[in-house]
């Protein structure tokens, strides 16, 4: 709809919500813990799974970080972001000064068993919880 109209789909959206049309619910791809693990262990290929399961390999990476199999990150920056963001800094932060993405960022989190805080107003790094410094 948004090509057809030469427009961004966000824009669409916005006109959809004016009209008051409901969007049709949309669950995502989901594939199961067990048949990612077993074809993880044989392929070892993101990409090949995504294909074999007909999903996008964003989709196949982010089910093996959610599920906890993938091996912890080799990098030597891996580190640092784990102990930047359990000092309190914000993902979007963290990511930016490794000069990587949320997506990947997150996925080392997951994999280093860091738990992800979902979003929302936390304290700044350095405050107490009353606010005081």
């Amino acid at each position: 709809m948004a090509v057809e109209a030469g427009v961004g789909r966000m824009t669409i959206y916005r006109w959809l919500d004016r009209a008051r049309i409901a969007l049709r619910p949309h669950a995502g791809a989901s594939l199961s813990r067990d048949w990612l693990a077993e074809q993880y262990a044989i392929i070892r290929s993101v990409n090949r799974i995504a294909r074999l399961a007909g999903v996008s390999p964003s989709t196949v990476r982010d089910s093996l970080s959610r599920y906890g199999l993938l091996p912890p990150p080799t990098d030597e920056r891996a580190p640092v972001a784990a102990a930047r963001y359990l000092a309190g800094h914000p993902l979007t932060a963290v990511a930016e000064e490794l000069q990587m993405s949320r997506r990947v960022l997150t996925c080392w989190l997951r994999a280093m068993q860091v738990p992800i805080h979902p979003p929302g107003r936390r304290r700044r790094p350095g405050t107490r919880p009353d606010g005081a410094q």
